[in-house]
C-alpha cells in the first residue's frame, strides 16, 4: 500500500486522461479545476447520470473535456483513437462494482489505450484487495502496482506501464505544491 500522496501525484502530473463510469463527476470536475493542462474525456452508461451530474454536481464542459455516453467495455473494447496518459475507472451498476472490470479481456484493453509511461486507476471495492488473480492478469500488463485504501470501502489499484523511481519525497514535496498551488486537499480527490 502506498500513502495518498504517491498516488495523487502519479495522476496530477500527467495531462491526458480517459475516465469511465464519470458518475456525479466529483473527481473529473476537482482534476479540470486543478490541472489547468488537463484534458479529460469522460464516458458514462446513462445520459440521465450525466445530466444530473450537469445540473446538481458542476460537470464542467470546455474545450477540455469531453462528455460521451457510451458502454465503457465496449467503448474501450473499440480503441481509442489517441492513448492516454491515465486510464480512470469508477464502474458500478445497481448491483455494484461492474464484474467485467475484474475480467482479463478488461485489463488487456486497457493496456492498449494507455500510453508506454502510462497508468491505470482501478477504483474497486474494498473486497479485491486480496484477489491475487487480478493482481496477477494486472501484473502481466503493467510494471509498477500499487494500491491504495480509501479508508471509505474502496480499493484502488494504480498500475503503471513502466516503474516509477521516484524517491520517496519527491511526490510528497510535488504533492504538497499542488496543494498550496490550488487550495486543494489531495484526500480530497483520492476517494
Amino acid at each position: 500500500m502506498y500513502p495518498s500522496h504517491d498516488i495523487a501525484t502519479l495522476i496530477l502530473r500527467t495531462q491526458t486522461r480517459l475516465y469511465i463510469g464519470a458518475g456525479g463527476g466529483t473527481l473529473l470536475n476537482a482534476l479540470y479545476h486543478t490541472v489547468p493542462a488537463i484534458h479529460i474525456t469522460a464516458v458514462e452508461l446513462r445520459q440521465e447520470v450525466m445530466d444530473a451530474a450537469e445540473m446538481y454536481f458542476k460537470l464542467p464542459r470546455g474545450k477540455r473535456i469531453n462528455l460521451e455516453v457510451a458502454n465503457a467495455i465496449d467503448y474501450i473494447a473499440d480503441g481509442l483513437p489517441k492513448k492516454v496518459d491515465v486510464l480512470m475507472t469508477d464502474l458500478y451498476n445497481t448491483e455494484g462494482m461492474d464484474c467485467a472490470v475484474l475480467q482479463t479481456s478488461f485489463i488487456e484493453n486497457c493496456a492498449k489505450n494507455i500510453k508506454e509511461d502510462g497508468w491505470l486507476a482501478l477504483n474497486c471495492w474494498i473486497d479485491q484487495k486480496n484477489n491475487h488473480e487480478l493482481t496477477a492478469i494486472i501484473k502481466q500488463h503493467f510494471n509498477d502496482v500499487r494500491a491504495l485504501d480509501t479508508g471509505s470501502g474502496n480499493w484502488v489499484i494504480i498500475a503503471g506501464k513502466r516503474v516509477d523511481n521516484s524517491n520517496a519525497k519527491e511526490p510528497q514535496s510535488r504533492c504538497t505544491k499542488a496543494q498550496r498551488q490550488n487550495g486543494l486537499s489531495i484526500n480530497q480527490m483520492v476517494v
